[in-house]
């Protein structure tokens, strides 16, 4: 599989359903804290992408995380968007048929400062 191809299936993986999940899990550590994470959305270009493919790892940055928070509390909260720019690495794996990658785990290189500089 060339460099790019693993590069724009990286960026499905990152930006896919299935790794919602992964990224709601790396927002429960937000400053200050949230009683729950909704709607997140990753958006992240291939040419922000590095493989190194013999070590099945890659490192991203410039991914635009957004989500919504609730905040206050859990039951007279409220709802907030944010939007953050993130960088991160992580591990793949080739699929047993040689046409598709899957993501093993990832990581982001910054803590979530819910109200810093860069709403």
């Amino acid at each position: 599989m060339k460099i790019d191809l693993i590069r724009d299936k990286l960026v499905d993986s990152l930006c896919s359903a299935d790794a919602c999940i992964n990224w709601i899990n790396l927002l429960d550590d937000t400053n200050p804290g949230h009683y729950g994470v909704e709607d997140v959305d990753v958006d992240v270009s291939m040419k922000d992408i590095w493989v190194d493919i013999p070590e099945k790892s890659f490192k991203f940055k410039n991914a635009n995380l957004s989500f919504c928070a609730r905040l206050v509390g859990s039951k007279n909260g409220y709802y907030q968007t944010f939007s953050k720019v993130v960088s991160g690495y992580g591990k793949f794996n080739f699929a047993k048929s040689g046409k598709d990658i899957e993501i093993k785990e990832f990581e982001i290189n910054e803590s979530i400062e819910l109200y810093g500089d860069d709403q």
